[in-house]
Parts: C-alpha cells; structure tokens; sequence
C-alpha cells in the first residue's frame, strides 16, 4: 500500500548539473542513496502517526527503493510490508483499510463504519521540507565522495 505522494525538488541546479557528469552506476548509488533518505524522513514520522493497536502495522512500516529505465529513474515507496506478522495477521493487507477507513458486516447483516486514520498521507505531507533536505544533503554527500 502506498499514498501516492510525489516529492519533486527543483532548484537544485549545481547538483543536477554534477549528477549529468557522474558515472551512471555512482549516478544511481547516489540518487538511490538520496531516496533512501527521503523516505525514511517519512517512514519515520508514519510510524509515529500509525495507530498502535497490536502494534503490528506500526512495526511493518518501512521502505523500498527501486530504479528503473538503467538507473535513470529511481522511486522510492513508503508503506506497511506484506507478510504475516507474529500475531498472525498480514499490515500490508490492512494498512489501506486503516489509512481510508472501510466498511464491514454486523452480525445482524448490516453494515459498520470503520473510521480512517490516516498515517500514511499525513506523514509525506508533514515532512516534505524535510524530505527535500534529507535528499539533498544525500546527494551532497555523495558528490562530495565522488
């Protein structure tokens, strides 16, 4: 499960540019290296949102980072982890339902609200400055290395 949120950072100029000049495989370590960054600035604080309950959503809450197109593109997702936890239920399954709300049967055949609780949205939403900090200082870093 992922909340869309897309974390654009421009005025990066000298740093774009140093990126073009980079080999593409240091290119793609620091760019996935700079993502890493970013996301975990936002699993951090959804951890901190996410309800606690049996605390299994809170704990499966981590990150990917993927390239695509020969390491041109590099995306990064936030979210709860597929796989069953040690209670025996699976957060990646039912972390959608916890973040939008849902709908179940009652034992008399009618329905129930289940309430959201956001803490997936409201995380990328409350730290995208720093985020865009995070990923800059990342890829400081790594031009710095290079």
């Amino acid at each position: 499960m992922s909340s869309n949120a897309t974390v654009k950072i421009t005025e990066v100029g000298d740093v774009e540019a140093y990126l073009l000049r980079m080999n593409a495989l240091v290119r793609t370590k620091a760019l996935k290296a700079a993502i890493a960054a970013g996301c975990k600035v936002v699993r951090d604080r959804a951890k901190e949102l996410a309800p606690v309950g049996d605390g299994d959503l809170r704990r499966s809450i981590s990150y990917v980072v993927r390239e695509y197109q020969d390491g041109t593109v590099v995306v990064g997702v936030v979210g709860p982890k597929r796989g069953k936890a040690a209670s025996g239920k699976d957060p990646g399954r039912y972390g959608r339902l916890v973040e939008y709300g849902h709908q179940t049967a009652n034992r008399s055949g009618g329905k129930e609200t289940v309430n959201a609780h956001p803490f997936l949205r409201p995380a990328a939403d409350a730290t995208e400055l720093d985020q865009e900090a995070a990923v800059l200082a990342s890829l400081t870093q790594s031009m710095k290395r290079a």
